[in-house]
C-alpha cells in the first residue's frame, strides 16, 4: 500500500481496455538502481537461499503462497526476521 492507502499494483478496465497501475515499476525504474527489478528478484531469491539464517524466507520474499498446511495456518514467518533479510539484501545488492 502506498501513503494513500491505494495498491501499488493492480489492474482495471477503462472503457474496456485493461489498464496496469504498476507502482512497484514506476518506483524502480526511476531509482538509482545497479540491476533490473527481475534481476533482483532471481539474484535476491539465490542470496537468500544461500543465507544460513534467512535461506527460509526465499519463497516468502518471492511472494509464493504457502504450500503446506503448516506454512498455511501454524508457522507464520516472522516479520522482523524478514525485515532484517530485506535490510542484508539491500546491503548486499545495493550497498546501501
Amino acid at each position: 500500500m502506498t501513503n494513500t492507502d491505494t495498491p501499488l499494483v493492480g489492474n482495471r478496465f477503462v472503457d474496456g481496455q485493461p489498464k496496469l497501475n504498476d507502482g512497484v515499476g514506476r518506483i524502480w525504474t526511476t531509482c538509482d538502481c545497479p540491476i533490473s527489478a527481475s534481476k533482483f528478484r532471481n539474484v535476491g531469491a539465490n542470496l537468500l537461499e544461500e543465507h544460513e539464517t534467512y535461506a527460509r524466507y526465499a519463497d516468502y520474499f518471492l511472494g509464493h503462497s504457502p504450500k503446506s498446511l503448516k506454512e498455511r495456518h501454524y508457522a507464520v514467518p516472522s516479520q522482523a526476521i524478514f525485515d532484517a533479510a530485506l535490510d542484508w539484501l539491500r546491503q548486499r545488492i545495493l550497498g546501501k
